[in-house]
């Protein structure tokens, strides 16, 4: 299992956290890429196709969260 370590305030935990374990999960998608390089061919397709979509969740989660808390601003300013 990769590892990963992030440290956030605890202001924001609630908002990160998802974005932590995704982050996780690409990590070790990444390393379960990596241990097929020279292996089988098969195997190591599944691993590109997991660590794409790994990619993929958090960039949306990310992009969610980031549009999320421009709502907050907005609302702020009204």
């Amino acid at each position: 299992m990769a590892e990963t370590k992030i440290s956030i305030h605890s202001d924001v935990e609630d908002f990160a956290d998802p974005l932590r374990k995704l982050l996780q999960k690409l990590a070790d998608e990444t390393e379960n890429f990596c241990g097929y390089i020279l292996g089988c061919p098969d195997m190591l397709e599944e691993h590109y196709n997991r660590v794409t979509l790994a990619n993929a969740q958090f960039v949306s989660v990310l992009t969610d969260l980031r549009s999320g808390l421009s709502d907050l601003h907005n609302d702020d300013e009204v």
